[in-house]
């Protein structure tokens, strides 16, 4: 008789390192960002700024809806999945990737309706229905795409997030080219294409993922362990990641509530330039997320900041130098409008690249509620701040907000690290005074001798030899087998990818 076959276990992936995971990412990022850049620079070229600027507001709704839709799944993959059974990953990752790609559609759908009930310059827009169905499928795509990164990062191939950025930015601009050839030179052209391309580059994506087995979808999985992945998602990283990636785009999503479509087109101008350095940041806080999830250690964070600092303090000196040439290369009004929003956020980036590396070192350590403090400081100064200031300085305004909420993200982010440096120096020196010796002569060892446990299943009367036995360890009976454990390795797995 045959003997059955069984298909082998995906191939060991080395372990994440912060740098390579950080340049991949960061050219992923800078990838997107840079054509991001073409794209709005040819949109602003052919279209009207107030045009520009309404979907620059449209575009950053449904990123948003992509952002809570994802549920916090895509960091939680980096930490769970080296953990997990080599043969079991590709089926979690695929369950995650269901379960962000229908909340992402249905947090657009929302999104689409508050818009229509908050009202303002946004109301109109947001009740066409092939915006409300851009908004669907653009917070899917965003939604999945990052979940399907962070299985990339974690996995130890993140070179397929450049290709899920290339493929999306290319199609992009492709749209946008067929949209100027047949005439339709609208906000609404620049908000499908937007959405169809975010989602082209996440099915990208999810086939490379599928093809190197790191990516699989089971019915019965997806049952079984959405929800639970879910509620693990929510309940650590959703908080920080909603909290922190919200402000940038909700800004012009205030400017145009405001009635100011064209100056948002202008902050929206001046962020694209901005975050082709901001994005090394992000990119190099995943790294060190990535390789301190792997062995649960976060001491290098401080090598890791020297060295980003070293990069993005003189990278944004030049562009604050140069922000009216690189404006001028999108049009000459944003020149006018957002050359000092350009300089604001350049020193904003800073203090931006502080809070990341802080906020990666408190996920190593699990330690969410100090990471939501920091991201939930941000955006509360950054939305009360530009609220304040989008009626009278519209986009230098906005970038004020967002820098004051940096500043004020860098001052909590300090004093818990003050905090986590005192409450570890108080335990040390605890630690020395209970094995200090007392007076001369006395042998060295802690202070109180820990209790002697009892044998288990001796009574308070029990003594004589019995007391010295040790109970014989469990044999497991064969016809049962050891009990599955989802701790430990089985026989070919590891733990870390």
């Amino acid at each position: 008789m045959p003997m059955p076959t069984t298909s082998p276990p995906p191939p060991r992936t080395p372990a994440p390192s912060v740098w390579r995971t950080g340049r991949a990412l960061f050219v992923a990022q800078a990838l997107s960002g840079g054509l991001g850049v073409l794209a709005w620079f040819v949109a602003a070229r052919t279209h009207p700024a107030a045009a520009v600027g309404t979907a620059l507001a449209l575009v950053g709704a449904l990123t948003w809806a992509g952002l809570v839709g994802n549920l916090g799944l895509g960091s939680l993959l980096v930490g769970l999945l080296p953990k997990a059974r080599r043969a079991e990953r590709a089926a979690i990752a695929g369950t995650a990737a269901v379960t962000a790609t229908a909340v992402g559609a249905l947090v657009g759908l929302a999104v689409a309706v508050a818009l229509r009930l908050i009202g303002g310059g946004l109301a109109a827009a947001a009740g066409r229905p092939v915006i409300v169905a851009a908004l669907a499928v653009g917070g899917a795509g965003w939604s999945a795409g990052g979940g399907l990164d962070h299985v990339a990062v974690a996995g130890a191939q993140p070179r397929l997030t450049v290709i899920r950025a290339a493929v999306g930015g290319t199609v992009r601009l492709l749209l946008i080219g067929l949209g100027l050839v047949i005439g339709w030179r609208t906000g609404t052209a620049l908000v499908v294409g937007w959405a169809a391309a975010i989602a082209i580059g996440t099915a990208a994506e999810a086939v490379l993922l599928w093809s190197h087995h790191q990516l699989s979808v089971h019915r019965r999985v997806v049952e079984a362990t959405w929800a639970p992945l879910a509620r693990r998602g929510m309940a650590t990283h959703y908080g920080v990641n909603v909290l922190g990636q919200t402000p940038p785009m909700a800004l012009p999503v205030v400017l145009a509530v405001a009635g100011r479509p064209v100056q948002a087109a202008a902050f929206g101008a001046a962020w694209q330039i901005a975050s082709t350095v901001g994005l090394l940041s992000p990119a190099v806080a995943t790294g060190l997320f990535a390789a301190g999830s792997a062995d649960r250690s976060g001491d290098d964070a401080d090598g890791t900041r020297r060295r980003l600092l070293a990069i993005v303090v003189p990278a944004s000196v030049v562009v604050a130098a140069l922000a009216p040439q690189l404006l001028g290369l999108i049009g000459p009004e944003y020149v006018v409008t957002g050359t000092t929003a350009l300089r604001i956020l350049a020193l904003g980036l800073i203090a931006d690249a502080l809070s990341n590396i802080e906020i990666a070192r408190l996920r190593i350590g699990e330690r969410f509620r100090s990471a939501i403090a920091i991201n939930g400081t941000i955006l509360a100064v950054t939305l009360a701040s530009a609220a304040a200031l989008v009626a009278s300085w519209g986009a230098s305004g906005a970038a004020t907000g967002w820098l004051l909420g940096e500043v004020a993200g860098v001052a909590v982010a300090l004093l818990s690290i003050r905090l986590v440096r005192s409450r570890s120096t108080h335990h040390a020196d605890l630690a020395r005074l209970r094995v200090a010796p007392s007076r001369p002569g006395e042998r060295r060892g802690a202070a109180h001798a820990p209790p002697r446990r009892r044998p288990a299943g001796h009574g308070p009367r029990g003594g004589g030899a019995a007391r010295h036995r040790r109970r014989p360890a469990a044999v497991p009976d064969p016809r049962v087998g050891p009990a599955p454990a989802f701790d430990r390795p089985g026989p070919g797995d590891d733990f870390a990818a």
